[in-house]
């Protein structure tokens, strides 16, 4: 996949405010899989590129990988403390380094 060429963060103008480090909050990857896909190492080498100081992805719901592009950190899912899969409380799934426990 290619990154559409209207990708491009309004980052110049965060950095002209003088802010000390500029952060981007990515909402991507495939729910479930432990890995990151190509989009995601895609996007993230093109924010670093552009000066994010630190990229931080949801969605898929567990733990991947973390790295570094271009000096700067990369943590491409964080994984879930809490997801509510339903809303019955049984159903309530803790998770943590991938692992899951129900409540």
């Amino acid at each position: 996949m290619k990154l559409s060429p209207n990708f491009t963060p309004r980052h110049h103008l965060i950095q002209a405010k003088g802010v000390d480090v500029i952060v981007a909050l990515m909402h991507w990857g495939q729910q479930y899989r432990p890995r990151m896909n190509s989009l995601q190492r895609q996007v993230a080498q093109h924010l670093t590129s552009l000066g994010v100081q630190l990229v931080i992805g949801c969605h898929p719901h567990v733990d991947q990988a973390d790295s570094y592009q271009d000096n700067r950190f990369v943590a491409y899912s964080l994984g879930n403390l809490v997801f509510l899969h339903s809303m019955t409380p049984e159903k309530f799934i803790v998770s943590r380094n991938s692992h899951h426990f129900k409540l």
